[in-house]
């Protein structure tokens, strides 16, 4: 499962909150500092590497004419969209608070704290505390923490 939101209504999104390639409200605004179009971050990337062209109004553009949109209006109606954890379906969670959701949500997907001694587990954080208690790659952290 991906952790991710979806969004609750997604036909009341103001149109000027969308991006012209994915058409979704944008995720990391960017603004052609030559035409004024605004993407996601990631959308005029991947277009830009396929062809040097605004998508929207053809005109030759590189990586750096697009600048972060700084206009805190348009960033505070982003934030205030209605999304869903795709985790625990809990609703109604402004885009700007999912951060803050996700690093508490008790059915995100999370490794196991011996990740970084090779334990393979992922799990909904709620079931990582049964998961540590059996867990082998945890239960030697000690003795690895000292070899190191």
């Amino acid at each position: 499962m991906a952790n991710s939101y979806s969004y609750m209504n997604e036909d009341a999104i103001d149109n000027e909150l969308k991006c012209g390639v994915c058409h979704g409200p944008f995720e990391d605004p960017v603004s052609s500092n030559i035409c004024h179009h605004t993407f996601c971050r990631q959308c005029i990337t991947n277009c830009i590497n396929r062809e040097r062209r605004c998508p929207i109004c053809r005109r030759y553009s590189n990586h750096e004419r697009y600048e972060p949109v700084r206009t805190r209006s348009l960033l505070n109606q982003l934030n205030r969209i209605l999304v869903q954890c795709d985790a625990c379906r809990k609703q109604n969670i402004e885009r700007g608070d999912f951060n803050t959701h996700s690093a508490r949500c008790p059915k995100w997907i999370i490794p196991c704290t011996a990740k970084d001694i090779h334990c393979s587990w992922q799990g909904m954080r709620n079931q990582r505390a049964s998961h540590l208690k059996t867990c082998p790659f945890q239960q030697i952290r000690p003795v690895v923490d000292d070899l190191q």
